[in-house]
């Protein structure tokens, strides 16, 4: 149990990164076409 909290935690860390780093993607891209 305690491992599929800590497990659900990292998860929903690396999607907020992932979301992050797209967005960033996405406005370098705009910014230089």
């Amino acid at each position: 149990k305690v491992d599929n909290i800590e497990f659900n935690a990292k998860n929903q860390m690396i999607q907020n990164i992932i979301y992050e780093y797209n967005k960033i993607l996405d406005n370098y891209i705009k910014n230089n076409i």
